[in-house]
């Protein structure tokens, strides 16, 4: 299994690292609020108007070109990635998910098949997991644990 390329090293030169700069508008969706914000952003990191080109730029759309991440990298969003990955012959990694360890003192917890039919600790009665906790107050006046 390969593993994604490292997301290149900024410093706070990088213009999504300056202050007052919400990353979160790097990776708008059409419910979020920066979502009208794209191509302003864009041009942050592009340049425009008063301001240079981020010194990361090529790095950044190298990143965003050869794996397949969400938002705005290199100036460039999803759309216009895909666009440029088909005229470049690119083939973009998929990103690893990653596992996250249960926390200290905690047992991982098995999560119930809604569907399967889990019988009652008072009478054995078949039933839906979610039903027992209320058949078990209804029926036989306890509180399941």
């Amino acid at each position: 299994m390969t593993r994604p390329a490292p997301i290149p090293e900024y410093d706070k030169t990088a213009h999504c690292r300056l202050p007052g700069v919400d990353p979160a508008r790097f990776h708008a969706t059409p419910r979020s609020a920066h979502w009208q914000t794209i191509s302003v952003t864009k041009k942050l990191c592009t340049g425009g108007g008063k301001i240079p080109a981020c010194p990361f730029l090529d790095k950044c759309l190298d990143y965003g070109l050869n794996n397949a991440v969400s938002g705005i990298w290199g100036g460039l969003d999803e759309v216009e990635r895909s666009a440029e990955r088909k005229r470049l012959r690119i083939v973009p990694e998929p990103l690893m998910m990653t596992v996250i360890a249960p926390t200290r003192g905690r047992e991982p917890r098995e999560r119930a098949d809604s569907f399967a039919l889990a019988p009652c600790p008072e009478c054995s009665k078949e039933m839906r997991p979610k039903s027992i906790r209320r058949h078990l107050r209804e029926t036989h006046g306890k509180r399941a644990v």
